[in-house]
């Protein structure tokens, strides 16, 4: 029975229903990109739920509130016993908690994202709700979207030649990185325009409080009682003005050259630590090898030398000047393995959001 007097509404608002244990070590790039590059024919996305291991629910429900702030994210954990009953147990979980948010007005649309086969039954479930309750959508569709990946053969033979296409969308994760600098581009401009507007705003009330000193200053002399009246005198005469060619020049004042306020090295060690606080904030939460963080150097300090360091000089440069910076934050150094390793932590991320 629908809940009549529920706050939630599903007024142009798709449910996202993601098995991350199907997407495995793509899931966070299927999903940026996905949200990021929503299909403009369906409604935007109100509610992300992710299905993950049940010892992972934590780490996950820190990343996705962190990176999609404006949706409403739920993380279900699911008990790993054995891989074929985890993979049953999501899958049931996603198809009730699909209808169950449908029926009760929570989404109007359902979005499963899984390279699975077996949400067929979902979609014919919710096309029996949309034709019981005699719902009209726009075209006449089903309420529902299919999202698969772009990885090759997980995907059955007989769904792509009997499941209808236009309630199939495919995923490309190799976009990831395009989005992500996309994004960071367009916060970047936003930023500039808010700092703009508030230049000129500041301009605006400077301009307007000269202009009405001057206004003071005009009605000050405008009301100036008029001077008494002097006693003409006799005038003395008048002395002849000095010849300035004989007067001896005056001393040109001494031009003191502008010195930087930081040395050379203390403005490469700021430098270093921007960058450890930017590989904190994208680097996911994890084992990292050093080479991995070189695109977001390249992206974010194209002028840095680590910019286009090589392989192994990298890792040198990378554990000698940013690894310190990053370890003072909570990243944790595994020593022991080849090639060497890092730890991305809960409390890294924590400490941006302590600063």
């Amino acid at each position: 029975m629908v809940n009549s007097n529920s706050t939630e509404t599903s007024e142009n608002r798709t449910g996202i229903y993601a098995d991350i244990q199907n997407l495995q070590d793509i899931s966070r790039e299927v999903l940026v990109v996905l949200i990021r590059r929503w299909p403009d024919n369906v409604p935007p996305p109100g509610k992300l739920n992710l299905y993950v291991r049940a010892d992972h629910a934590d780490l996950w429900r820190v990343w996705a509130s962190h990176e999609f702030s404006d949706i409403e994210v739920v993380v279900k954990g699911v008990q790993h016993y054995t891989l074929s009953a985890t993979k049953n147990a999501a899958d049931m979980a996603i198809a009730v908690d699909a209808i169950s948010d449908f029926n009760h007005d929570r989404v109007n649309h359902v979005a499963v994202v899984s390279d699975d086969s077996d949400f067929i039954s979902l979609y014919a479930k919710l096309a029996e709700e949309v034709n019981g309750l005699d719902l009209t959508y726009s075209n006449g569709n089903i309420p529902f979207l299919w999202v698969f990946t772009d990885r090759m053969g997980t995907r059955s033979a007989l769904l792509q030649e009997f499941f209808p296409g236009e309630y199939i969308h495919v995923v490309d994760h190799r976009l990831f990185h395009q989005v992500e600098r996309d994004r960071r581009r367009a916060e970047a401009e936003a930023e500039a325009r808010l700092v703009a507007r508030s230049r000129y705003a500041q301009d605006r009330v400077e301009k307007g409080t000269a202009e009405a000193e001057d206004t003071i200053a005009v009605a000050e002399v405008s009301v100036e009682p008029p001077a008494p009246a002097q006693v003409q005198a006799e005038s003395p005469p008048l002395e002849p003005e000095p010849d300035d060619s004989r007067r001896a020049p005056e001393p040109e004042p001494e031009v003191v050259e502008d010195r930087p306020l930081i040395s050379e090295a203390q403005r490469e060690a700021s430098e270093t630590e921007r960058i450890a606080i930017q590989l904190i904030r994208e680097m996911p939460v994890g084992k990292f090898k050093s080479m991995d963080c070189q695109d977001i150097i390249r992206t974010n300090f194209p002028n840095h030398h680590l910019a286009n360091a090589g392989g192994a000089v990298f890792g040198t440069i990378f554990r000698r000047e940013v690894l310190p910076f990053m370890e003072k934050r909570g990243v944790k150094d595994l020593p022991g393995q080849s090639p060497r390793q890092y730890e991305m932590t809960l409390q890294a991320k924590s400490s941006l959001t302590r600063a």
